[in-house]
């Protein structure tokens, strides 16, 4: 895709190539780190979208001093149906908020959350940033992109929903339940 790309001069079809890519390397790294997992039947997901947002970073991050990449994420385990999702829905929101967030020079922070949400076997996942922020009135339902129609889909297949947060900037936000594996994951276990 990558090939095909340089060879497209039409702007819009080389950058949907370039997301598509995106997505399958997404796909492909979830992947690498179950063959490198000693538990086959599960993946560190803090691991993975450590190394998925960094990957993010590297390749769409033109001022890396202007912007930084916060991460935290609590270690746990999750099977392979929910990691892949996860991996992808963090995949769209990070490559939006360093494709959008700050242009013209402008620095700041996207940061990238996983946390055990109290009292019940769930996680949120929250990818925010403070940059310029969302178009007022931002309605997911009558929306057009491709990339936030899949977030809000990924967020469904795991059993979540996408919630838009507050400004400043663009905050979004998914809880969704644990699913268990071969055996139960702890979110507190590290």
């Amino acid at each position: 895709m990558r090939l095909q790309s340089r060879q497209i001069d039409n702007a819009e079809v080389r950058a949907a190539l370039e997301d598509t890519n995106a997505r399958v390397r997404s796909m492909a790294m979830v992947h690498e780190h179950f063959y490198q997992s000693t538990n086959l039947a599960q993946v560190d997901l803090a691991g993975y979208l450590k190394s998925l947002c960094t990957q993010l970073f590297h390749a769409l991050v033109l001022r890396p001093g202007a912007v930084r990449l916060d991460l935290d994420l609590v270690p746990v385990r999750l099977g392979i149906e929910q990691a892949i999702p996860c991996g992808l829905l963090v995949n769209e929101l990070v490559s939006n908020c360093f494709k959008h967030a700050f242009p013209e020079r402008a620095s700041g922070v996207v940061r990238v959350e996983l946390q055990p949400v109290p009292d019940r076997p769930a996680l949120r996942l929250r990818v925010a940033d403070n940059g310029v922020g969302l178009p007022a009135g931002l309605n997911l339902k009558g929306l057009k992109s491709l990339g936030l129609e899949l977030v809000s889909t990924l967020a469904r297949q795991l059993g979540g929903r996408l919630e838009i947060g507050p400004g400043p900037g663009a905050a979004f936000e998914v809880i969704f339940p644990l699913k268990p594996t071969g055996s139960s994951p702890d979110p507190q276990t590290r």
